[in-house]
């Protein structure tokens, strides 16, 4: 271990694309909530907008943090922890539409 820990990753273009679909969900949803002609169809569209924002969220929220005690990985549905015990090699990919941890 290096004394620089802990250390978090994040990917630049999971973040940018999280927060694009939290903003461009939500303005759908907002948009169509006001242009509604039915309570229904209003509630519809602010449930739909709510749900694009939170998982936009989540997806802009992934990241990896390395720290002395192990491995805590935040994914889009769900987080877990790895001991450095458990752990028998750590590989990141790059260069994939998501990052990936091996």
């Amino acid at each position: 271990m290096t004394d620089d820990l802990p250390k978090t990753f994040r990917s630049k273009g999971q973040l940018i694309g999280g927060v694009a679909v939290a903003i461009i969900g939500g303005g759908v949803g907002v948009g169509s909530v006001f242009s509604a002609r039915s309570p229904v169809f209003a509630l519809m569209w602010a449930f739909t907008g709510l749900l694009c924002v939170l998982m936009g969220a989540k997806l802009a929220s992934a990241r990896i943090r390395v720290d002395s005690i192990g491995i805590h990985v935040v994914n889009i549905f769900k987080s877990f922890d790895l001991d450095w015990t458990d752990v028998e090699s750590f590989e990141m990919g790059r260069w994939t539409a998501f990052p990936s941890v091996a």
